[in-house]
C-alpha cells in the first residue's frame, strides 16, 4: 500500500516545479536581498503547492521603505539587540534566538510529531496520514516563505548593518 501511495504521489507531483534549476542572480544595491549563503530554492515560488491555491496566498505586506522611521527604528533595534556581545539582549532572548535559529521546520517538528504518533492505540495508517499532512503543510509553508522572500527581494539585517 505504501509503494502504491508513493507512486501515485510521485505521478501527481512530477511537474510541480521542484526540479527547475536555479535562476536567481543577486544584486548589490541598498535594500536588495543579498544572499548570506548560496541561494537555494529561488524557483520554489513557482512550485505547485499541495494545499494552498497559490504560493502568494499568505504573502505579507511589503517591508518598510528604507527612508521610513519604522525601518530606521527596526534597524537600530536589530543592530543593538542582535549584536554578538549585545548588552541589551537578555539571556532569555538569546535562548529563544538559538531555538529558532534552525531554518528547516521539520527539524523541530519531528519530536512533537513523534510524540503524537507514539500515543497508545494509533495505527500505522493514521500515522502515515499524520506525517503526510504535516509534511505537506511544511512544504507549502516553505513555498509561501520563499514566495515572499523573492517577491520583495529585500535585504536582511546581516547584509544591511555592515553597509550602513
Amino acid at each position: 500500500m505504501g509503494e502504491k501511495a508513493a507512486a501515485a504521489t510521485l505521478a501527481l507531483r512530477f511537474d510541480d516545479g521542484a526540479a527547475v534549476g536555479e535562476t536567481y542572480r543577486p544584486h548589490t544595491t541598498a535594500g536588495v536581498y543579498v544572499p548570506t549563503a548560496i541561494p537555494i530554492v529561488s524557483q520554489w515560488p513557482q512550485r505547485k503547492p499541495w494545499l494552498m491555491p497559490s504560493p502568494s496566498q499568505f504573502r505579507p505586506g511589503p517591508p518598510p521603505a528604507l527612508t521610513s522611521e519604522l525601518w530606521a527604528r527596526d534597524y537600530n533595534e536589530i543592530k543593538a539587540v542582535g549584536a554578538k556581545n549585545s548588552i541589551r539582549r537578555t539571556a532569555e532572548q538569546t535562548e529563544i534566538a538559538r531555538f529558532w535559529e534552525t531554518t528547516l521546520p521539520s527539524i523541530y517538528q519531528t519530536g512533537s510529531l513523534r510524540s503524537v504518533a507514539e500515543l497508545p492505540g494509533r495505527e500505522v495508517t493514521q500515522n502515515a496520514r499524520l506525517f503526510a499532512a504535516v509534511t505537506q503543510a511544511i512544504d507549502d509553508a516553505m513555498i509561501a516563505i520563499f514566495d515572499a522572500k523573492y517577491h520583495y527581494n529585500f535585504w536582511r539585517p546581516i547584509t544591511a548593518i555592515p553597509q550602513r
